[in-house]
Order: structure tokens, then C-alpha cells, then sequence
């Protein structure tokens, strides 16, 4: 791994080491596999997954603040400008710099919503997943970057060919013949971007996340373009475009009334499906923590109880729309979820049958859970299984969210804008 260290005119900062490409990927694997907030014990990330990126694609866990977006464009069209970078290394070592920079300015002005900003200012280190990284999928799927969710390249693919990139500078035609015929047009990064504020990044207009006139402009054009698979509008186009703005229990969940309201046919009966949907997960995933909490109580003498309680808690509030959910009509929603229905029905069975005996559950969950992690399953009754057990903890159950909180927070950033 190749390091460096940053430093400005006040002194050397604590250096940092820049993370591999292959420690990249883990982390970035690490993130999706902890998107709920725990570990995906039981493959429910499939739903969560499949429902978001039908309703909000291009959204992620890791987003914090929509200008995020125009942030990241503005640092790299800076560097693909720039004549002294000279090759991918190099630039990534300048977006490195730029990103750690911008962090620790945010940071300290107290703006809520700052990604690496401790990270930054008290370890003096980038974020293992800095914001270029967080939103290259929402410069995709949003057609900020050339070529759309289909033909934009990734990360890497710009870094490795830098030269061909910082070659295309904006507004450069491309290659003409001897009578000014045009060979190849000659492409950019992107295609069309609000112009950064004066002073750019470093002018108080820079430092905030409240979004300029041509800014939201930008950011809802892009916003409105996305489709479904059936060529319709997204749930998150049809939001942007009616300035949806979330008040009260909107705020909360996404087959809310209000949101209903503002959806499409198709969207209205999915949003419906996927609060049922939320539901069986949340009580799966209290159902696997139980589990382990009486395997523990029972087999070896680790006695607690507060996943069993949380489980009941689960039931009482969510057994109703658990009923609803019919696993095999969930496909039709555009989900990919394997053999996850099968699961899901042993589930609700299970929920008839014996809901305050989540012991029952354990061979059947153990043999789904085996078949997903191997070694690393804990419900077994293997001495493998009782090791995997002995430190474990985990986070209490909760029904999914599908991302609503990162999509009101950037609704609520299109609604807050100023002048230009």
C-alpha cells in the first residue's frame, strides 16, 4: 500500500494511509453487507435492496446530503482539467487531498450531514469510503456522469485511463479531417454540470450544503429523468417533480398516506406490498437474533432475554401486514431474492404455530442459515457454531426502511435553496 501525508502552511498533519484497491472493495463490500444497520444475518438485504432501487435508485445508506453530488463532479472536472495531472495515480492522490480537505472545512463549521468529517479533523486520515466513492452510483443512475447507469464508467475505469479522459476537456469538439469535417466527437466525463460558486472550494458559498438556483435546477432534471423498467417514472422522479416535501408520519416510512398519494398506479401497490414486506423481514431478523439469544440461554449459559422481548414487541406491531405478504408476488415487483420466499413462509408458519417459542424456528433457520454462511452460522449445533456464538451481539430487530431517510433528507435539500 502506497501512503502519504498532507500538510498546509500551519505544519505537517498526522499522515494517512491510502487504503488498496482490494481493502477498497472490502470496505465497500463491508458497507453493503452492514446497509441495515447489522450484519444481514438472514438474506433479507435482498428485499431491501430490490425495493430501493426500484423506488430511489442511485440512493445509498451512505449518502448524507444531495450536494454531495455537485461536490464530487466539481472536484474531478477540476483534476480532468487540470494540465499538471498527468496520469491516475496522480490523480487519485489529488482527489484523495481535495476530498480530506473539503471534509475537515465542512466539519468545522458545524454543518450536520458531513462524511469523514472526524475522520479528517481528529484522525487526520480520509474516510475508508469518502464521498467520491459513497455517490459514484448516484452519478451513474442519475446521468450526472457520460453514459448514464448503462455506459458510465465506474471509479477505477477513469483513473486507469486518465490520460483519455483529461484528453476531453468540455466544450472540446474532437478530431477534424483536412476540410474541418468532424472524425470523432470527442466526449467528457459529463455532460452538462452547474457551474461551481466563485472561489470554488474554498468561498463560504462553498462550504455549505444549501443548494444554489441552477444547482436544483441541475439536481431535479437529473432526478425527473429516472425510469423504471417499464419506462415509467421512478417513486423518486414523480417526488422531485411534484416537490414532494415529507411532513410528519411521511416522514417515517414511504407507503405513508401522503406518499401514496403522490404515486403512480404501479408504485402505490408496490408501496404497499413493500410495508408488508418490511414488516416479515423485521420479524425474520427477530426471529434469528431470538434464536441465538435461547441457543445461548439454553446450550451455553449465557442467559439474556432482550431479543426475545424485541421479538415480541415486532409481533405485536407488524403480525397484521406479515399476514399480507404472499413471498412468491414479490418477484413482480422487480426483486431477485433466490430461495428467500421459501423462508419467508416457514416464517409466517411459524407465526401462527408457535410465535412465543422461537426455539422452534432453530432447524429450519439453521439449515437456511448454514446454507448461506457455512462456517460462520451460528444456530448449528456444531462446536464450530457454539465458537461462532460465544462474542456475539447484534443490534435490535427493526422492520426495513428502504433508504426513506436518506431520499426525505434529499427532498428536503431540493426544497431549501438560495439565490444565483
Amino acid at each position: 500500500m502506497r501512503g502519504a501525508a498532507f500538510s498546509d502552511s500551519s505544519g505537517p498533519r498526522l499522515g494517512w494511509v491510502a487504503l488498496s484497491r482490494n481493502a477498497l472493495a472490502a470496505a465497500e463490500k463491508l458497507v453493503k453487507d452492514d446497509e441495515l444497520g447489522v450484519r444481514d444475518e438472514v438474506g433479507v438485504l435482498a428485499i431491501h435492496r430490490g425495493y430501493s432501487d426500484r423506488f430511489f435508485p442511485g440512493t445509498s445508506v451512505q449518502h448524507s446530503r444531495i450536494r454531495y453530488v455537485l461536490f464530487v463532479a466539481w472536484q474531478l472536472h477540476a483534476l480532468l482539467t487540470d494540465p499538471s495531472i498527468k496520469s491516475g495515480s496522480q490523480a487519485s492522490k489529488a482527489l484523495d487531498r481535495t476530498e480530506f480537505e473539503l471534509a475537515g472545512a465542512l466539519y468545522r463549521k458545524g454543518l450536520p450531514g458531513v462524511i469523514g468529517g472526524q475522520t479528517a479533523t481528529n484522525q487526520g486520515r480520509l474516510t475508508s469510503l469518502p464521498p467520491s466513492a459513497a455517490y459514484w452510483s448516484a452519478l451513474s443512475e442519475w446521468g450526472v456522469l457520460s453514459g448514464g447507469p448503462v455506459d458510465a464508467p465506474s471509479k477505477r475505469e477513469v483513473f486507469a485511463a486518465w490520460r483519455a479522459w483529461a484528453e476531453r476537456p468540455m466544450g472540446e469538439r474532437g478530431l477534424t479531417d483536412d476540410e474541418s469535417g468532424l472524425l470523432y466527437r470527442r466526449l467528457s466525463l459529463f455532460d452538462a454540470l452547474p457551474k461551481p460558486p466563485e472561489g470554488w472550494p474554498t468561498s463560504e458559498a462553498s462550504l455549505t450544503f444549501t443548494l444554489r438556483k441552477k444547482e436544483r435546477e441541475h439536481l431535479s432534471k437529473w432526478l425527473s429523468a429516472q425510469r423504471r423498467d417499464d419506462g415509467s417514472p421512478t417513486l423518486l422522479a414523480n417526488l422531485v417533480n411534484q416537490g414532494f416535501m415529507a411532513e410528519k408520519g411521511a416522514r417515517k416510512r414511504p407507503w405513508h398516506a401522503d406518499v401514496l398519494a403522490a404515486s403512480d398506479a404501479s408504485d402505490r401497490a408496490a408501496l404497499k406490498r413493500a410495508g408488508d414486506a418490511s414488516a416479515l423481514a423485521g420479524i425474520l431478523r427477530g426471529l434469528y437474533n431470538a434464536c441465538v439469544e435461547a441457543v445461548r440461554d439454553t446450550r451455553d449459559g449465557v442467559s439474556h432475554n432482550k431479543h426475545r422481548l424485541q421479538l415480541q414487541k415486532l409481533i405485536h406491531r407488524h403480525a397484521k401486514a406479515t399476514a399480507r405478504v404472499e413471498p412468491s408476488v414479490l418477484a413482480q415487483d422487480g426483486l431477485s431474492l433466490g430461495d428467500l420466499p421459501s423462508i419467508l413462509k416457514q416464517t409466517q408458519e411459524w407465526l401462527v404455530e408457535t410465535p412465543d417459542e422461537p426455539l422452534r424456528a432453530r432447524a429450519w433457520l439453521g439449515e437456511w442459515e448454514s446454507a448461506r454462511k457455512g462456517d460462520r452460522a451460528r444456530l448449528p449445533t456444531s462446536s464450530a457454531a457454539k465458537g461462532r456464538r460465544v462474542d456475539w451481539t447484534a443490534q435490535a430487530a427493526r422492520p426495513l426502511d428502504y433508504r426513506w431517510w436518506v431520499v426525505v433528507s434529499m427532498l428536503d435539500d431540493l426544497g431549501g435553496i438560495h439565490g444565483e
